[in-house]
């Protein structure tokens, strides 16, 4: 278990986009807030993915987190209104946006034994020595969080995840969205399958793969120092 002191001493390790997540069981509100006196980096995303999660637990967890009008109900009621306040740390970015000090060893990591469980919407690292409580969440971007919020919502998998097709001029997204995209016909988001493009069926298939790795991560920016 932890208290609202680990998680003011887990903010502290955090340079930018760490944030509070917040639910004050008085009102019966969900609060983000900020490490830093102004909303910097991560900000716009970090708003995206609370609602996501706020919805979330509402839904799964209606009696710990009542809807507005149960809330209400018994309140006038009386009766119990659900639980009690519930604190969190999340992160955001392509990774933790820590202190340099609180990955040496001399600093003992900053004493991150002792910090609250962080949700970090991004990669986290590799050695748990930094971070041993954070936890690897999916990025703020289609086709991770809003294609879990999709399901939640319809009960549906997101065009992200699916097949991808073409899609309409006007429509490169496939999801009805109206984008531009200078006229052109384009492939929808999505991904490629070999049984769609007709691949699997052949009987050699499998022998003609080239034994290959091809990564694409978030961690682009030093490609212009390598081809400039």
């Amino acid at each position: 278990p932890y208290n609202i002191n680990n998680a003011l001493e887990t903010l502290k390790a955090f340079r930018y986009q760490g944030f509070f997540f917040i639910y004050n069981s008085s009102v019966n509100e969900f609060v983000i807030m900020h490490a830093t006196p102004e909303c910097d980096l991560g900000c716009v995303r970090i708003y995206r993915i609370a609602s996501i999660i706020a919805f979330a637990l509402r839904k799964n967890f209606p009696e710990r987190f009542p809807s507005e009008e149960d809330f209400a109900a018994a309140a006038a009621a009386g009766g119990n209104t659900g639980g009690g306040d519930l604190v969190f740390v999340m992160s955001t970015g392509d990774v933790p946006r820590i202190h340099q000090k609180c990955l040496s060893p001399s600093t003992n990591y900053c004493s991150s034994n002792d910090f609250a469980p962080i949700l970090q919407f991004g990669s986290i690292f590799v050695n748990t020595d930094y971070m041993p409580s954070m936890i690897a969440m999916p990025q703020p971007v289609r086709p991770h969080m809003p294609c879990f919020d999709e399901w939640q919502l319809h009960g549906r998998v997101c065009q992200g995840l699916q097949p991808a097709q073409v899609a309409p001029v006007g429509d490169p997204s496939g999801d009805g969205s109206g984008e531009e995209f200078k006229g052109q016909s384009s492939f929808a988001s999505g991904l490629v399958f070999g049984q769609e493009l007709g691949l699997v069926s052949k009987p050699d298939y499998w022998n003609d793969l080239v034994p290959q790795i091809i990564w694409r991560g978030t961690d682009f920016v030093f490609l212009h120092t390598m081809f400039p």
